[in-house]
Order: C-alpha cells, then structure tokens, then sequence
C-alpha cells in the first residue's frame, strides 16, 4: 500500500530476497498492489468491520473520495453495522483481528499446494503472527516472525480483550516461533524482559530504507529568506503538534523576526486538532501549509528541499521502543533533523549521529532552544551533513538471513552466502 510505513518494510526487502534465490508466496489484505514478481494472494477478513475498512480502501481506489465514495461506503457501513455490534460485543477485538482466520485458511492451502520452507510473519497487526502461529502448529513447519511495532505491555494498558490478546500473541512468538526479531533494540529487550524463552531465538535490527533514486542534497542550501521547514506523515492524539506550535510562538516572541522566516510545510496529514488549537491561540495558523499526500516515489524528493525536516515521535507509551520507519527515510535525505521524541534514547542517538536537534515531545522550553539553534545554523549556513552513512535494507536483510542460516538453514536455498554463514 503505498504509504504505508508497514508496507514499506515487508516491500523493500523483496527483491533483495528473490535475489538470493529465495521466492516469496505473499498472502496479504486486500488493500494495496498486487504484486506481479511473485505469487501473491490478496486476502479478505472474515469479520464485519474489517470488511468495511476494506471496503472504504477499495472504494476509494476506484472512485476517488467524492459524493459516490460517501453514498457507497454509507451503505456499506449500514449494511454491516449490526454485525460489527455483535462482532465488538462478542470478541472485543481490533478490526483486523479476523484477517487471520482468512490467512490460515489460504495458508493452509498453500502449504499443500506449494510446500514452502518457512512460514514468514511479518507487520505490526498482530492477526499475521496469531495466523503464523496457528500455521506451525497445524503444519509443523518453521515459522519465523518479524514484529514491526513493540506489542503492549500488560502492566502499562487497560486489560481489555484486545490487549490480552496483543499480550497473548507476543507470549506465543516468543515461546513458538523458531525465530523471532524486533525493529529496534529497545523492543527487542523489553520483550526478552518478559519472555527469558526467547534467549536465543530473538534479536533486534533496524529496518532501514533502499538508498533513494534521487542523488543525495547538497550540504548547503541557499538561504532564499524563509526557512523551510517539513513534516511528513500521520498526525494524530497522540502524535500531534501541540508542542511543536507552542515552541515556535515562543521562539518568535524571542525573536519577533522568524514571524517572517519560518514555515512549516505538512504532508500527509493535516494540522492535527491539539495543534491548529494552539497555533490559533498563538495567532500563527498561516505559518503550516499542508500540501497533501505525496506517492512514495515523491517523498523524498520533497525532503530533500526542506531546510529543516521535522519529527513529531508520538506520546503513546510503545513510543519508548519504537523508531517511526520515517526516520531512515530522514537520514538518507540529508537534511538536518529536529525530532520531538518520547524517553527514546535509541531515536535520539540516531537523530544526534546525524547532527540533528532532539527535545522531548512535551517540554516546549526545550523544543524552542532546539528549533532556535536549527535557525540560527540555516541564517549562517553552519549545519554538516553527518558522516555515517544511512541505515540500509541491504544491511537489514543480510542479518536477518544470517540469522535464519544460523537456526534454520534448511530455510535457505543452498546457493545463499548466507545458508553456511
């Protein structure tokens, strides 16, 4: 699905994958591309409300968001509504929950069909590993799961239904999946904290980013007047701006001259509620353009323009173990970086290795003296590019099928380097 950080992660690895002689049969939702390279099987949930997720996706790929687009996924929603009512009383599950029983079911068949070596979950919906589990345990055949998001901690949410069953699904890959790893090292352990199971069967590595078509950004830009700053991505409750707003009215009471030299230009996402409230409080609304989504090919292209690319973290509590896939994109761009995160000295020390600015999501004070030293580097073109290079995939992909050599090498085709390794 383009856009989709989720969706990045799994596609960018495989052509690196059918490279080493390994051919992916990919069962995913129905939203999104099809793939032609390989076998690929687009399926959809069994439950109520992820058909009507699925529906407004498909819909809106094929007319647009339009009168119709209203009218048609009106009806759908009626249509569906008394069986989402006993869906969510009966289960009390997310909507993608039911995607798994699908994934089995088609998973089995291929199975039969095709005999693949390793069964491979990968996302951060948990209905992929809760159908990779349900695949080894029918089949016996090895399963290996790559968790994108960290999965809630029990003692740090409310304990309804749906985050028993995230518990539940992390407990099943750490006792059951032949290998199991994590996207950021904070993740990693918090997970090994809870489960000593997975010693041994676990690891962490950055997901990282195929390195960009575009040539990398020159170390200085011309000072055109304003500076450009950019964010891009999802806003949200609880990734939102509201902070950020409130730094930048403080820097320009400090110095009323920035009024005129900053702007912040969003893509992807609109102004969030928390920030266009606090930018009205602050009278400086027409500083953030929002231009609109980009396709992924575009993207960083528009990062390589800006003069400051800007990182809102998020203020949910998995934020301490998680690094938005965004940032590798940020580092390839080569622009300087000012990220608002949350107690995530992971985040902050990639985002430092670049020479990027850092301050915690809520301490405005704090943002303000960031933002202003990333001002004051733009108006005398002082700001060096880092030195390190950029996280790859390539980087990605080799540990993990050093990995997979390692614990399960009947895994991996005998004319991969990394089946011996």
């Amino acid at each position: 699905m383009d856009g989709s950080a989720a969706s990045q992660v799994i596609v960018d690895k495989i052509p690196l994958l059918m490279a080493h002689g390994i051919t992916p049969i990919v069962i995913s939702a129905p939203t999104g591309r099809r793939a032609t390279e390989h076998p690929h099987i687009q399926a959809y949930s069994m439950g109520p409300s992820a058909l009507r997720f699925d529906a407004r996706h498909l819909i809106s790929e094929r007319i647009g968001r339009g009168f119709w687009y209203r009218i048609l996924t009106a009806l759908v929603a009626t249509v569906l509504a008394p069986f989402i009512v006993v869906e969510r009383i009966a289960f009390g599950l997310q909507n993608n929950a039911s995607w798994a029983l699908s994934a089995i079911v088609l998973g089995l068949r291929v199975i039969r069909l095709r005999q693949p070596t390793v069964i491979y979950s990968t996302g951060g919906a948990y209905s992929a590993h809760w159908a990779g589990y349900w695949l080894k345990r029918l089949t016996g055949i090895a399963w290996i799961a790559e968790v994108h998001d960290p999965m809630h901690q029990p003692d740090h949410v409310s304990p309804n239904r749906n985050t028993r069953r995230i518990a539940k699904t992390e407990a099943l890959i750490c006792q059951h999946a032949n290998l199991a790893w994590w996207l950021t090292r904070g993740a990693f352990e918090g997970a090994l904290l809870r489960h000593a199971e997975l010693t041994g069967r676990g690891f962490w590595v950055h997901c990282g980013v195929s390195a960009p078509a575009h040539p990398s950004a020159p170390t200085h830009r011309p000072n055109w007047g304003r500076m450009q700053l950019g964010h891009f991505g999802s806003l949200s409750k609880s990734r939102n701006m509201g902070a950020f707003v409130e730094a930048l009215a403080a820097l320009i009471a400090r110095r009323p001259e920035t009024a005129q030299q900053i702007i912040v230009n969003l893509y992807g996402s609109d102004l969030d509620p928390v920030g266009r409230a606090a930018a009205a409080r602050a009278g400086i609304e027409h500083l953030f353009v929002f231009h609109g989504r980009l396709k992924h090919s575009a993207v960083f292209e528009a990062m390589a323009q800006v003069d400051l690319l800007l990182l809102i973290h998020g203020s949910a509590d998995e934020c301490i173990e998680y690094i938005p896939a965004k940032t590798y994109e940020y580092l390839w761009a080569q622009r300087p970086i000012l990220a608002c995160t949350f107690d995530n000295q992971e985040l902050d020390q990639l985002i430092e290795e670049a020479n990027g600015y850092t301050a915690p999501w809520d301490n405005t004070a704090l943002i303000t003296n960031a933002l202003d030293k990333a001002h004051q580097a733009w108006q005398q073109g002082s700001w060096m590019p880092s030195t390190k290079k950029p996280i790859t995939v390539e980087t990605a992909v080799h540990t993990i099928l050093g990995h997979v050599g390692q614990c399960i090498p009947q895994a991996l085709p005998t004319t991969c380097p990394e089946h011996t390794s």
